[in-house]
């Protein structure tokens, strides 16, 4: 903002001059500058001063151009914008006597004649970069290049979010370096030194942020630092940079869990907040170790690269700060559009791609949203969350159609993510009790939405939720020509049994199959005993090559009955009241039919026998 502070109204001197001979005469006039306030104010960090008007009478081309014992300190656009060459530091003043008032002269020519004009231009203070007098705390460095203008914050709750309670640091421009005081803590109960350092530390970087290397941001983004400390002078410090950012997709689990927990700030530091930091760190130094797979030192990783001159690891931090702009750009629309905080994955084989050095042209990332849920009685909860998978990009910012190279780029509108993603809004029930399940060991989601995989659908999952157990699901959803919806029971979903028996899949696309349960009363009531009877129906069908053939009084004409395991899939299919057999290699897609499929699936999948 440019503060004007006096008035000069000058006078300024016409330059003439003149020729003549023959019958007649022609004179040129000087340029006038037309600016009369010749004494201006800026903040430090600012370098926008002025536009100095200036006009000739003949409508000549004016150029513009610097003197004075300052001059070298600016420049000067074809249109008269005055800037400074560098921001400048109030702290650090570089005028030629050292008092922050720099003077500048302006001259306007036409090519012959010309005009000048003195101006003075006045730093003041920003009290925001102003390094406290006492002792600072947990330095931090923003790196692409080094970043200045970031906003820096220490998330104690672990919802990736400044909330109240939670300072900005101080920025010292002079060492590039972010620092917190003590003080700026009061809202933490038993603040230390040592939980801040087990918590994420943040950087938001706005649009016109300035990278010391790459100059002026031009896109917003954030970048993340999760604790690990496995090597380092100064324990407390961190370089958030954009490979540090890369550790959130691995993080989902524990990121979760801090989510779930319903921290508040005031208990940053107290003990369901400390061990979601142990299990972070934990986490981190596994994915840490797994990087020497790539030939990646893990001190490295988490290094200054600027300072210890790695130009690998800087080029390869850019390239992952081009795919970090883009994937906040995509979240910033929907936070935007539905009001809800948006957490980034990026695929792990992009991770994985790049910590080899073979940048693809193509990447692919997923947004979810962070909807807390709301208690709405009888242990359970509800929350509308939001989910958009498929999305394409690429390292020049653009969003793409599809991921195998031919993709159309498209603007990053609403309308386009849904018509070119895969957009999910998910309403969502859950029933989860530690102390009282809604029966046996059971807790149970109820989920409805719409997305391009399976159109509308609605689908109980009922389990233990752990992570390595199975959740069976009863599922209904649209068929592939959009009307009858289709059935389906699922004995263990999104994985292969533990225990490496089969997993089994009962599809009911005959609309008058009994078998099929009504679930606008299961939705609606959320009985034990109604979803109870779901889950038994699941847990009672038969799983085995040579048992599957018991199931088959539940099906009707176009429903079928499948076992898979991984490289293996035998089917059973009514079709016309009779039974036709499938034995599918899945390796390779290769199948076998009638008896013949019987005998291949058994030679190769569980039986009854072991």
């Amino acid at each position: 903002v440019i503060n004007r502070l006096k008035l000069h109204y000058l006078f300024l001197p016409l330059l003439l001059s003149a020729c003549g001979g023959g019958g007649g005469s022609s004179s040129n006039t000087a340029p006038i500058i037309n600016t009369l306030i010749t004494s201006w104010a800026v903040v430090e960090n600012e370098t926008a001063v002025l536009t100095v008007s200036a006009s000739d009478a003949e409508n000549d081309n004016l150029s513009f151009s610097l003197s004075g014992n300052d001059g070298n300190r600016f420049s000067i656009s074809a249109s008269g914008a005055l800037s400074f060459s560098s921001a400048p530091d109030f702290e650090n003043p570089i005028d030629s006597n050292g008092d922050n008032v720099y003077e500048v002269n302006v001259i306007v020519s036409d090519g012959n004649l010309s005009a000048s004009q003195g101006f003075v231009v006045t730093v003041n203070n920003n009290p925001a970069d102003d390094m406290p007098d006492g002792p600072v705390i947990l330095g931090t460095k923003v790196i692409d290049g080094y970043i200045s203008g970031a906003n820096v914050f220490i998330d104690f709750n672990w919802n990736l979010q400044q909330d109240e309670g939670e300072p900005s640091a101080i920025e010292d421009t002079q060492e590039e370096t972010y620092y917190f005081e003590e003080v700026d803590f009061a809202a933490i109960d038993n603040f230390t030194e040592v939980c801040a350092r087990l918590r994420p530390r943040i950087a938001e970087i706005p649009e016109g942020a300035l990278d010391a290397v790459r100059g002026t941001v031009d896109s917003p983004y954030v970048l993340y630092f999760f604790p690990w400390y496995g090597s380092g002078d100064d324990s407390n410090r961190a370089n958030v940079t954009p490979l540090t950012s890369l550790f959130t997709t691995y993080l989902t689990d524990q990121l979760d869990d801090g989510l779930d927990a319903g921290i508040s700030v005031s208990d940053g530091c107290a003990t369901t907040a400390n061990n979601i930091g142990t299990a972070i760190e934990s986490r981190v130094n596994e994915v840490m170790t797994a990087l020497e797979v790539f030939g990646i030192d893990p001190n490295d990783f988490y290094d200054d690269f600027i300072a210890s001159g790695n130009e690998e690891l800087q080029s390869f931090g850019e390239t992952v700060a081009n795919y970090l702009q883009l994937t906040y750009g995509v979240s910033l629309l929907l936070e935007a559009e539905y009001e809800i905080s948006m957490r980034t994955q990026i695929d792990k084989m992009l991770i994985e791609n790049l910590l080899a050095s073979t940048i693809p042209e193509v990447f692919e990332f997923a947004l979810f949203s962070e909807t807390p849920e709301v208690d709405i009685g009888n242990n359970w909860t509800q929350s509308t969350l939001y989910s958009v998978y498929e999305i394409f990009g690429n390292a020049d910012g653009q969003l793409l159609t599809n991921g195998d190279g031919s993709g159309l780029v498209y603007e990053p509108t609403l309308e386009n993510l849904i018509q070119y993603t895969d957009f999910v809004a998910r309403e969502r029930m859950f029933f989860q009790s530690l102390q009282q399940p809604l029966f046996d060991n059971i807790d149970v989601l109820l989920e409805s939405g719409v997305s391009d995989r399976w159109g509308a659908y609605r689908f109980i999952d009922m389990g233990t939720f752990e992570q390595a157990d199975c959740l069976a699901r009863y599922m209904e959803r649209d068929d592939s020509e959009g009307s009858a919806k289709i059935v389906e029971l699922s004995s263990c979903i999104g994985q292969f049994p533990s225990d490496n028996s089969a997993r089994i899949n009962l599809v009911l696309s005959n609309t008058e199959n009994p078998e099929r349960v009504n679930l606008d009363d299961i939705f609606s009531a959320k009985t034990a005993e109604s979803i109870q009877t779901v889950y038994n129906k699941i847990q009672s069908l038969e799983r085995f090559v040579d048992t599957l053939e018991e199931n088959d009084s539940l099906l009707l004409n176009g429903d079928y009955i499948e076992l898979e395991i991984d490289g293996w899939s035998y089917r059973r299919t009514n079709n016309s009241d009779s039974i036709d057999q499938t034995c599918t290699n899945t390796s390779d897609n290769s199948s076998t039919s009638g008896s013949e499929a019987f005998n291949t699936c058994s030679a190769n999948m569980p039986t009854s026998g072991g």
